[in-house]
Order: C-alpha cells, then structure tokens, then sequence
C-alpha cells in the first residue's frame, strides 16, 4: 500500500516550471489509482520546497557518499 518515490529530477534549464510537481502529481494519481494509501518519498534539498507544497514533511536527512572517479579508474 506505499509507493516510495526515490529519484525524480530536472535538467538546469527546465527547472521552475512546475515539471516536478507535475510529474509528482501524475505519479500520485497513479499509486492512488493501484490501491496505494501511503507514499515515501526521499528528496534532496533543493527538492524539498516542492514537496513541502504538496504536504510532504521531513522525517530526517541522510547523507549519500559517491565517488566522482572516471571510467578508467573502475
């Protein structure tokens, strides 16, 4: 009954034109439609403005390691 939503992202130039929001939306219809009655979802900072509209709260933060080698290295 939970639809955890674990990466949603939007190219530089297309930012703050409600395309997250959308996309979210869409999403939530969907779930909803599927018989979901909770959602998860793990956002970034810069996210988080978005989804505190659409009545998500923060549960806590972690924090990701990545390594930022090139193909040669692996």
């Amino acid at each position: 009954g939970n639809a955890e939503v674990v990466f949603v992202a939007t190219m530089p130039d297309a930012r703050r034109q409600g395309l997250a929001a959308e996309c979210m939306r869409t999403v939530l219809r969907t779930a909803a439609g599927e018989g979901c009655t909770t959602t998860t979802l793990e956002a970034t900072a810069a996210g988080e403005p978005v989804y505190a509209a659409m009545g998500y709260a923060s549960l806590g933060r972690y924090r990701m390691m990545e390594s930022r080698g090139t193909a040669a290295d692996s």
